[in-house]
C-alpha cells in the first residue's frame, strides 16, 4: 500500500505543505542543512526548537525503509533520541521536487513535533527563468497550545553542480580570423602553421579565454576572408567545439552543488495564526502512520 499512495503523498507534501531534502548521500539528505555544534539534551523532556540540527550518524537508528513509486523515492528512517522517537523522510521526485519530513513522537500515539522542509523547482514564462520555492514549516505540540511557525520564498534556481550555462545569442569580434594570404589569428595569437603543435596551442588559447566565462558561448564566433578552402574551415570550427566541450567539462568538475537552498532565505520563520487541520497533532499522526502501511 506505501508504494501505491508514495507519489501522491509525495506531490501532497511537496504542494500542499511545508517541504525540503537536500541531494548528497541519505545522512546528508536526511540533514538537509548543516549540522550545529549543539550537544544533545540529557532528558526526553527538554523542548525542542526544531529537528534538522542532530547528526543521525550519532544516533542509535532502530529502522529504515526505502520505497519507489513513479517519479518518487522515499528513505524513512527511524532513531533513537534521548528516549523519544525521530522519525525521518527523505522523498526525492527529481524535476518535481524534494522533501524530508522530520517526525518527534513520545510513544507511538503522541506527536511532539514536525518539522518540514522542501525545494520545488518551477519555470516562469514571463521571466523565462528557473526558479524554486523553498519552503519550510515547524508544528510544535510540546507546550499547552499547538503552534505553527512557516516560512517561504521564490528563489533563482542555482545552476547545479555538473551543468554549465550557454548563451546561444553570444555576439563579439571574432576570436578566429583566417585571412587566404596569411596573418591569421587566434584572438591576440598569431598562428604559426609551420609549428607542428599549431592546433594543440590555439586550442589552448581559446580555453584560457573560456575559462574565465561564467556562461560559454554555443560557437566560437569566426572570419573566413578570402579564398579559405572548406578544409581550414572545417579545422577551425572543430578546434572550437573541441575548446568548449573541454571546457565545459572541467567547469562542471569544479562547480559545487548547492546542498542547502535555505541558506539563501532571508525571511524568519513566522507564527501561522490559523493554521487549520494541518497544525493539528492528529493529522501528522495519520500521514506518520502512512509511512508504516
Amino acid at each position: 500500500m506505501r508504494s501505491s499512495i508514495l507519489p501522491l503523498l509525495a506531490l501532497a507534501l511537496l504542494f500542499g505543505a511545508c517541504q525540503n531534502s537536500p541531494t548528497g548521500s541519505d545522512a546528508e539528505a536526511e540533514q538537509a542543512v548543516e549540522i550545529t555544534s549543539d550537544s544533545l539534551p540529557d532528558t526526553a523532556g527538554a523542548r525542542y526548537e526544531r529537528l534538522d540540527q542532530f547528526d543521525l550518524t550519532s544516533l542509535i537508528n532502530t529502522k529504515t525503509n526505502k520505497f519507489e513509486g513513479g517519479d518518487c523515492n522515499s528513505r524513512v528512517g527511524a532513531y533513537d533520541l534521548n528516549g523519544l522517537t525521530l522519525v525521518v523522510d527523505s522523498t526525492d521526485c527529481g524535476d518535481y521536487g524534494k522533501t524530508v519530513t522530520y517526525y518527534l513522537l513520545d510513544g507511538p500515539e503522541t506527536m511532539r513535533m514536525v518539522h518540514q522542509k522542501s525545494v520545488a523547482p518551477y519555470y516562469d514564462g514571463q521571466k523565462d527563468a528557473f526558479f524554486q520555492t523553498v519552503s519550510e514549516r515547524i508544528c510544535d505540540f510540546q507546550g499547552p497550545a499547538p503552534l505553527m511557525r512557516a516560512r517561504s520564498e521564490d528563489l533563482p534556481r542555482a545552476v547545479p553542480g555538473g551543468a554549465v550555462a550557454y548563451d546561444d545569442q553570444y555576439d563579439s569580434p571574432p576570436w578566429i580570423v583566417i585571412n587566404a594570404k596569411g596573418d591569421d589569428f587566434v584572438l591576440d595569437h598569431k598562428i604559426d602553421f609551420s609549428d607542428d603543435d599549431w592546433y594543440t596551442t590555439s586550442k589552448n588559447v581559446l580555453k584560457d579565454r573560456l575559462m574565465g566565462m561564467d556562461v560559454l558561448p554555443r560557437t566560437i564566433p569566426m572570419e573566413f576572408n578570402g579564398q579559405t578552402g572548406m578544409g581550414i574551415r572545417g579545422e577551425f570550427r572543430s578546434m572550437g567545439e573541441e575548446a568548449i566541450q573541454e571546457v565545459a567539462a572541467a567547469k562542471a568538475n569544479e562547480r559545487p552543488k548547492e546542498t542547502n537552498p535555505f541558506a539563501r532565505i532571508t525571511s524568519d520563520l513566522a507564527t501561522v495564526a490559523t493554521p487549520g487541520e494541518e497544525g493539528t497533532a492528529a493529522y501528522w499522526l495519520k500521514r506518520y502512520r502512512q509511512l508504516e502501511e
